[in-house]
């Protein structure tokens, strides 16, 4: 009687990215494997991988909670407009500074060959509005406020100095803010800040 040669054959099967070794028995190349054979080859590799197909965990991927973008939202805003003056025939180059008299913050603008500024975009609130010269040569605290005495008209008899709130709400521009008390008393105003 003769004998079946057996020959093994591995083979790698990958399934939801796992490696899979399985080994197939097949006749020889000296014998000529039957159809029943074929078949039972054939039935035993779709066991297999029908096996592994069952037994495959897909992993379902878990949203991970990242932290929020920042969105720039920019506070509500108003605008502060005005002229300038200085008491000689041209208008120096001067520096315009609102002061929030709540939190202290500043915005300011430079204003060179011109009479009048503008000061945009200033977060609602209170603000004090000075202008200070920008001459190298002048001393820090050298400045003019929007006070009392503009509101009284900057005559002889105006001796308060006190400086005016100024409310700036949003979307409107507040007008005829004048920054020109040149003749307060030294130190009545605070000196330049620095931003």
């Amino acid at each position: 009687m003769g004998q079946n040669r057996f020959q093994i054959i591995m083979l790698t099967l990958s399934l939801a990215g796992t490696s899979i070794m399985c080994s197939v028995f097949t006749p020889s190349q000296t014998a000529t494997p039957s159809p029943e054979q074929k078949q039972a080859t054939i039935a035993s590799l779709q066991l297999t991988i029908s096996a592994y197909e069952n037994s495959a965990v897909t992993s379902t991927p878990v949203p991970t909670k990242g932290k929020p973008i920042p969105t720039m939202v920019r506070p509500a805003s108003g605008s502060i407009t005005g002229k300038l003056s200085y008491p000689s025939e041209d208008i120096p180059p001067m520096r315009v500074v609102a002061v929030n008299v709540d939190t202290g913050e500043i915005f300011s603008t430079a204003v060179v060959d011109q009479a009048k500024y503008n000061l945009d975009n200033v977060p609602v609130g209170t603000y004090h509005v000075l202008a200070y010269l920008q001459d190298a040569n002048a001393a820090a605290s050298q400045g003019a406020g929007y006070s009392q005495a503009v509101l009284c008209g900057l005559s002889v008899d105006c001796t308060d100095h006190t400086l005016v709130a100024v409310k700036v709400r949003e979307g409107l521009t507040i007008t005829e803010i004048n920054p020109g008390d040149w003749y307060a008393p030294e130190g009545t105003f605070p000196p330049e800040p620095i931003e």
